[in-house]
């Protein structure tokens, strides 16, 4: 990041934003679940967010050119997409994509029968079928002083 500030130009701006999901249960399930179902496969103790809390950009960026931060938490309204609860359908295509890729088809298939009965507590199907996922992102931009 303080690379990109440094090619800011005179009227240049830098508008960045992050999602902050990691902490959220969608996201800390999928860990949970993979350990407690297969410890000697999986090992998330050292375990830490892709994207820091907001102070860590204030304390490093605000130095270097004008910052302004926010977070945002918005609601995604996931449609049902087959069997399952739609907010595994959601992070089955990012988040979790590393499970399955070291677990065989039916250790995988029990990963995902698992957190899908833990996802059910946290997010909840509403009438339609449908699951809203809380989304946390963390905005910034940042323009020369």
């Amino acid at each position: 990041m303080p690379h990109l500030a440094s090619l800011l130009t005179n009227n240049g701006i830098l508008a960045v934003q992050m999602p902050r999901q990691q902490l959220a249960p969608s996201h800390r399930l999928l860990r949970e679940v993979a350990v407690r179902l297969f410890p000697e496969t999986f090992d998330f103790s050292d375990w830490q967010p892709q994207v820091e809390k907001p102070a860590f950009y204030q304390n490093l960026l605000a130095p270097l050119a004008d910052l302004n931060l926010w977070e945002t938490e918005y609601f995604e309204k996931l449609v049902p997409n087959g069997p399952g609860n739609p907010v595994r359908h959601f992070t089955q295509s990012t988040a979790m994509r590393p499970i399955p890729e070291r677990l065989d088809a039916g250790r995988t298939e029990i990963f995902i029968a698992e957190y899908d009965r833990c996802l059910a507590s946290q997010y909840p199907l509403q009438s339609d079928g449908t699951a809203l996922l809380p989304f946390r992102r963390l905005f910034f931009t940042l323009a020369p002083n």
